[in-house]
C-alpha cells in the first residue's frame, strides 16, 4: 500500500470514529411523556365555573359552555380537582385523581344552589301542610310535625313560596323571596279554615242576639241590625251553634251543623218572648 492510500484509510477511520461517538452520546434525548386530566360540570350551573388544580402540579381552568374542563401537560403524579363558584356547591367537593402512565377522564362534577328558604305553618293546622316553590327554582315539600319546611340547594334568584292544604287558607296566601347571597328564614305563615256558618235570627228580636259556636271549634258572635250572623274560618267538622238573649227563648233552641267541604248557610232561628 503506498503512503498515500494509508493516509486515506487513516482518515476514513477516524472520521467513522467521530461519526459513530456523535451518533451515540451528543444527541438530545426525547421529552418525557406527558398526560390530561378531563371532565364536566353539570346540575344547577355549568358553565363558567372555576376547576383548579393542586398536587404534583397547580393549575386553574374555567369549563365551556357545556361545562367541560380539562388540565393537560401533566407528568405522572397525585392530584386534587376542586370547582368552585360563587352561590353554589358541587358533589363531590373535589376529586383526588392519580395519573400514571395515561390520561384520566370523567373527573365529572355535579352542582347545586348554596343557600335555602325555610319557615314555619301555624294555626289550625301545622303539619302535613304542602308548601311549593317557584320562580328560579320550583319544588315541593310538606310541612313536618312542627310545621316547619325548607328548600335547599338554591341559587341566587327570585322565588314564591305557596301553602296548600284542601280545607284550609293561608295567611299571607303566598310569599315573594328574594335569595342574595344568604339563606332567608322566617318565611311564615298562618293557616285557618276555609268554611263557614252563617244563618239570621228573626222574630220578636234579631239584633243584639248572641250566638255561640261550640263543638270542632268555639266563638261567639252577635247578630247585626238585621239579625244576621257569621262564623267563619272554620275546618270539616260538627258544630253546635245556640243563640241567646236574656228574656227570649228561640226556635230552635240550638241547631248541629256538620261541616264537610262546604260553608253552611241559613241555619236560622226565630226569637220569641
Amino acid at each position: 500500500m503506498t503512503r498515500s492510500s494509508m493516509a486515506l484509510a487513516l482518515a476514513l477511520t477516524t472520521l467513522s470514529v467521530a461519526c459513530s461517538s456523535s451518533s451515540s452520546g451528543g444527541g438530545s434525548q426525547p421529552p418525557p411523556a406527558t398526560y390530561g386530566i378531563s371532565g364536566t360540570v353539570s346540575g344547577l350551573v355549568s358553565a363558567g365555573v372555576t376547576v383548579s388544580l393542586t398536587g404534583a402540579a397547580t393549575a386553574s381552568t374555567t369549563t365551556d359552555a357545556s361545562g367541560n374542563y380539562s388540565f393537560t401537560g401533566l407528568a405522572n403524579g397525585a392530584y386534587t380537582v376542586t370547582p368552585s363558584l360563587a352561590g353554589y356547591t358541587f358533589t363531590p367537593a373535589n376529586a383526588a385523581v392519580t395519573v400514571s402512565g395515561a390520561s384520566v377522564t370523567g373527573k365529572n362534577f355535579t352542582s347545586t344552589g348554596a343557600y335555602a328558604i325555610s319557615g314555619t305553618v301555624s294555626g289550625a293546622v301545622a303539619a302535613g301542610v304542602t308548601v311549593s316553590l317557584s320562580g328560579a327554582a320550583t319544588g315541593s315539600t310538606t310541612t313536618d310535625a312542627a310545621g316547619a319546611y325548607s328548600f335547599t340547594g338554591l341559587a341566587n334568584g327570585a322565588y314564591t313560596v305557596t301553602p296548600s292544604l284542601g280545607g284550609y287558607t293561608f295567611a299571607p296566601v303566598n310569599a315573594a323571596v328574594t335569595v342574595s347571597g344568604a339563606d332567608v328564614t322566617g318565611t311564615n305563615f298562618t293557616s285557618i279554615g276555609a268554611y263557614a256558618i252563617s244563618g239570621t235570627v228573626s222574630g220578636l228580636v234579631s239584633a243584639g242576639v248572641t250566638v255561640t259556636l261550640s263543638g270542632a271549634g268555639g266563638a261567639t258572635r252577635v247578630t247585626d241590625a238585621s239579625g244576621n250572623y257569621s262564623f267563619t274560618g272554620l275546618v270539616n267538622g260538627t258544630y253546635y251553634v245556640t243563640p241567646s238573649l236574656a228574656g227570649y227563648a228561640f226556635s230552635p233552641a240550638s241547631a248541629t251543623v256538620v261541616v264537610a267541604g262546604a260553608s253552611v248557610t241559613g241555619k236560622n232561628f226565630t226569637s220569641t218572648g
